[in-house]
C-alpha cells in the first residue's frame, strides 16, 4: 500500500484563499455597489453586468476551493476526476483547485474549442 501524499501546505493555501483579506475583498465591494444601487451603477447597465459577472466568477472560484478542501479531507485530492491518474504536484501548487491532470484539461479545452467552432460554423449570426 502506497503512502498518501501530504497536502497540508495546499490545505493551508486553500483556506487562506477563502478568508477575506485585510485590504477588502473585491467581491464585497461589488456586492456593496450592487446593493446600494448608487447613481453610477444604477445608470450604467454595462457596469452592473460587469459587476455581476465578476461576482459570479468569484463565487464559482470559492465553490471550487471549498470542493478542493473537501477532496483533501476525503482523500481524493490530487486525483484527476476524468482519468483517475495523479495530478502532478506542480500543477496543484499553481492551481490548487485543479480537478483534472494537464492532459485531461487540454483535452477538455480542445473539446470546448471544437464546440465553439461548430457553433460559429452553423450559427454565424450568433457570434458575440
Amino acid at each position: 500500500m502506497s503512502k498518501k501524499e501530504d497536502f497540508s501546505d495546499i490545505k493551508i493555501l486553500l483556506t487562506e484563499m477563502l478568508e477575506p483579506s485585510n485590504k477588502g475583498e473585491q467581491n464585497d465591494t461589488i456586492e456593496d455597489e450592487i446593493a446600494a444601487g448608487n447613481s453610477t451603477t444604477r445608470n450604467n447597465n454595462k457596469q452592473i453586468d460587469m459587476n455581476l459577472a465578476i461576482k459570479e466568477i468569484i463565487d464559482d472560484r470559492k465553490i471550487q476551493i471549498k470542493n478542493a478542501l473537501e477532496r483533501i479531507e476525503n482523500g481524493s485530492y490530487g486525483t484527476c476526476l476524468s482519468c483517475g491518474k495523479a495530478i502532478v504536484r506542480e500543477r496543484l501548487e499553481a492551481i490548487p483547485e485543479a480537478i483534472f491532470c494537464i492532459d485531461c484539461q487540454k483535452k477538455k479545452e480542445r473539446q470546448a474549442e471544437s464546440m465553439i467552432n461548430l457553433r460559429d460554423t452553423f450559427f454565424p449570426d450568433q457570434i458575440n
